[in-house]
């Protein structure tokens, strides 16, 4: 288990978040897996994982900053909601009267 602390760059000493991503090793098949630790803004996520152990016993990690992954759930929300609209519009549904028979119209050969 680690310890990330994460910071802006313009202040590093002001600590956002501390994350704690792990290595987990299941005794039942000797499974190694990687858990990721996520702090989850409005503007951004940030996925912390670790990588192997390194010569000298330090550790890898992988850090992402993925900006504006909230705003593709609040897309999906806005298409639902556009579907439900147009589900509501009049012009959309179908007559529940029978049409009108419409004239018909004979041709003669001359």
């Amino acid at each position: 288990r680690a310890r990330v602390d994460v910071s802006r760059a313009d202040a590093p000493t002001q600590v956002i978040e501390t994350l704690f991503p792990e290595k987990r090793q299941y005794r039942a098949r000797g499974q190694v897996m990687t858990e990721a630790a996520i702090d989850m803004g409005f503007t951004r996520h940030v996925y912390v994982s670790l990588a192997n152990q390194l010569d000298g016993g330090a550790w890898g990690a992988r850090v992402q900053v993925k900006p504006f992954i909230s705003w593709i759930w609040f897309g999906c929300i806005l298409m639902a909601l556009g579907g439900f609209v147009a589900l509501l519009d009049k012009r959309y549904r179908r007559s529940q009267t029978a049409p009108a028979s419409s004239p018909k119209v004979h041709s003669a050969a001359i």
